[in-house]
């Protein structure tokens, strides 16, 4: 027979006994998390050596082989290329000023990514640190950045999405003021 894959979107109990009665395992869960843009963001302080600017055109190769690199693990984020960029960035909601890298020595070694979904929500579209830079805190600093730049465009709320088997992430954006609103499940035979 054919093979399906069924998303639950906000993990609903018919689809929780739906799994069960077929014995179909959850085999990704899609969190959703939200803060509010009052809350304070603590200010960005990058390690000496590590600056941080708008993407620029020219940042292109470099910020798909970090993506690459980032996201090795990821199903659809680190198998990004360069027509997939030019599509999101012929968005509307594509912000230049709001897709911010992370440089060392002149090489681009991290990123995070902003979305304005209006002009009072805002999103942590994806955050990315090249393995070899991991372990000095330019993820948390990256986050702290992009809200940063958010709330001064006046969003009233942040969001995100992370998938629910990263945990170290998970608590990264909690102990950044994010709570889990909502729980998506794929189920899988």
């Amino acid at each position: 027979g054919q093979r399906i894959a069924v998303w639950s979107f906000g993990h609903l109990p018919s689809a929780q006994q739906w799994a069960e009665c077929y014995e179909v395992p959850a085999v990704r869960q899609l969190l959703i998390m939200s803060r509010p843009a009052s809350e304070p963001i603590p200010e960005a302080s990058f390690p000496e050596g590590y600056t941080v600017r708008p993407f620029v055109e020219d940042d292109m190769e470099a910020f798909l082989d970090v993506n690459a690199r980032a996201f090795a693990h990821h199903p659809e984020q680190g198998q990004m290329s360069v027509d997939d960029m030019r599509a999101r960035m012929q968005e509307d909601w594509y912000d230049p000023h709001g897709f911010l890298v992370c440089e060392h020595q002149g090489t681009i070694v991290g990123f995070h990514w902003t979305k304005q979904h209006s002009p009072t929500r805002g999103e942590v579209y994806v955050i990315g640190v090249h393995p070899d830079f991991g372990a000095r805190g330019l993820g948390r600093q990256l986050l702290h950045a992009g809200m940063t730049y958010l709330v001064e465009q006046g969003v009233d709320e942040i969001i995100l999405y992370v998938e629910g088997d990263q945990d170290h992430v998970v608590r990264l954006y909690q102990n950044s003021g994010f709570t889990i609103t909502n729980t998506d499940v794929l189920y899988e035979p």
